[in-house]
């Protein structure tokens, strides 16, 4: 989750770099974290929450990242 934050921070700057990185770890969250399949199946599905919610941090910061890149690419088409 802090990577995800720091993928953020920086995709202004460097916004390939930091689209692998959201890559990445929505990859990893959604397919390669068995703890977290493990809870979401547990009682026929009931908890999967916390499933959700792992993925869609990762989801929600790239949205944002994408706003704010395409916010402050005008801006400094405007300047």
């Amino acid at each position: 989750m802090g990577c995800s934050i720091l993928a953020l921070i920086t995709f202004v700057q460097f916004p390939t770099l930091s689209g692998v990185t959201f890559g990445i770890n929505i990859i990893s969250t959604a397919f390669l974290s068995p703890s977290l399949l493990l809870a979401s199946a547990a009682n026929n599905g009931e908890n999967s929450g916390v499933y959700f919610f792992y993925v869609g941090f990762h989801v929600i910061l790239m949205l944002i990242a994408f706003i704010l890149f395409f916010i402050f690419k005008k801006k400094k088409a405007a300047a």
